[in-house]
């Protein structure tokens, strides 16, 4: 009896407890959080940084040709025909003749070790100065792709809001026409209005659930592609759990509270499209002079201690006299390039086309970025003017509705006016969401602009 009672108390609270995860109320995401998120997740984002992890080491590698290499060695030959070598016959006495020898025994072995250290090598350290520079296209390539994900998710994320703002203003106007509907059925009722407006009004609700459903659909869909840029989708392995999440911030929260809007845009040097032509251009001049390093001269030390052995038989490690003999060397290699086939010309002219190239495209980028900056500018006050007019008109819409509603349900005014200021007022709305959506687009303009978007995260 004890063991019946004991397993429907686990029964129970497993019940409970699954009753309970289902009705946990959803988790809300800022802006800030679902750009954190997105910083932290994105499989772009990681593999950047793991690109600018992999420069580190790349920088390493080529520190390595200035450092001593080490190596040891061994060699062993077995000489099935053993070689010789003519000499002339003058050292045997037989003037006139060449004598065969043999220098050679059957069995040789060899071992030891060798270094060589560069002591001047330009086309190294200009290699250095290649890799260092790498590393920090890296880094402002990884900053880029920060930037370029805070202006996609926040992009996406004010979308979503839009979207949501639009199914609001519907499922708004279909709770007013169910108002309606109430009322026009006891005119009805009454004989005061006839059944065609009643179907008038039913006919209006159908449509306004179709739009408010697929608001709906729409908003899920981006709202699973919002999730899956910020590398959400990782919590479920089933589905994206978009039930369990909203978002909160809205429409009208500004950008750019805390950031005063330039007339011009002078200072490009923290944008990252152009930190980025700025070090192609030290690139460009580095590869320049890696080809011109060519012409100058190498000079590394060198040195080898080894063992050598040569036996007629495999008998090095029996006990007898001593098989062995060692060797030390130590010497100086210099290498004077004289000719290469002008290769090194073409090299450096390659280079200088390279240069007036990324030269182009700086001047123009720069260009680019002022006239985008100039537009989305005029765009945010333009923005700004309409969602201003577009408030007081819905505060207008409203109050005029209020009125032929009352003057509707007097009698004094038509269910046709009444239809009428009901769709002028959720035009009204529509418009103030789609002014509030483009106001905040174009700060993300003007932030991008300037190469202040990180500051959204502040």
């Amino acid at each position: 009896m004890k063991i019946k009672t004991i397993i429907f108390i686990i029964l129970a609270l497993l019940v409970t407890s699954a009753a309970a995860q289902e009705e946990r109320k959803p988790e809300s995401l800022s802006l800030r959080q679902c750009l954190s998120e997105g910083l932290k997740s994105s499989r772009e984002i990681i593999n950047l940084r793991l690109e600018t992890e992999k420069s580190t080491y790349k920088i390493k590698e080529t520190q390595s040709q200035l450092l001593p290499q080490v190596q040891a060695f061994g060699t062993y030959d077995n000489y099935l025909k053993i070689p010789v070598q003519m000499v002339p016959g003058e050292i045997f006495g037989q003037p006139g003749t060449t004598v065969p020898i043999s220098l050679y025994v059957q069995h040789n072995v060899t071992g030891g070790l060798k270094a060589a250290q560069m002591l001047y090598n330009q086309t190294i350290f200009t290699a250095m100065s290649l890799a260092n520079k790498a590393k920090e296209i890296s880094e402002i390539t990884y900053r880029k792709a920060g930037d370029d994900l805070i202006y996609e998710v926040s992009s996406l994320f004010f979308l979503i809001k839009l979207t949501d703002g639009q199914a609001g203003i519907y499922r708004g106007n279909i709770e007013r026409l169910n108002q309606l509907l109430k009322v026009t059925q006891s005119q009805h009722a009454a004989g005061l209005v006839r059944e065609v407006d009643i179907d008038r009004i039913k006919i209006n609700l159908e449509n306004l659930g179709n739009e408010a459903k697929n608001l709906d659909i729409l908003q899920s869909k981006q709202l699973e592609m919002l999730f899956y840029t910020i590398g959400l989708h990782k919590v479920s392995k089933n589905a994206y759990q978009t039930v369990n999440i909203t978002l909160s911030d809205s429409l009208g929260m500004p950008l750019l509270s805390n950031y005063s809007i330039p007339e011009k845009l002078n200072d490009l040097s923290e944008h990252n499209e152009m930190q980025l032509l700025a070090k192609r251009l030290e690139m460009v001049t580095l590869n320049r002079k890696l080809a011109a390093s060519g012409f100058y001269p190498t000079l590394s030390i060198y040195g080898q201690y080894f063992y050598q052995g040569q036996r007629e038989k495999f008998d090095f490690f029996s006990a007898g006299q001593n098989k062995w003999s060692d060797v030390g060397v130590i010497g100086l290699s210099l290498s004077i390039p004289v000719f290469d086939g002008l290769q090194k010309n073409a090299q450096i002219n390659q280079a200088e086309v390279d240069y007036l190239e990324a030269t182009n495209d700086y001047e123009f980028l720069a260009r680019l970025l002022n006239l985008e900056y100039n537009n989305a500018v005029k765009k945010y006050f333009n923005s700004k003017d309409a969602a201003e007019r577009q408030k007081d008109n819905v505060k207008l819409a409203a109050k005029v509705y209020s009125q032929t509603l009352l003057q509707y349900r007097q009698g004094v005014a038509s269910l046709s006016d009444l239809l009428e200021i009901e769709n002028s007022s959720s035009s009204a709305q529509l418009s103030l969401m789609n002014a509030l959506y483009q106001l905040r687009i174009s700060e993300l303009d003007i932030l991008k602009a300037t190469g202040k978007l990180q500051t959204i995260l502040n």
